[in-house]
């Protein structure tokens, strides 16, 4: 799982982004 971790360690706040921005768009909808 270090591996994982450290692949996704550098994109985490890319992914918290796009769930915010899915979750405006669902509300914005």
């Amino acid at each position: 799982m270090t591996t994982s971790s450290s692949l996704i360690s550098p994109f985490w706040p890319v992914n918290i982004y796009a769930l915010v921005y899915f979750t405006i768009a669902h509300h914005s909808s």
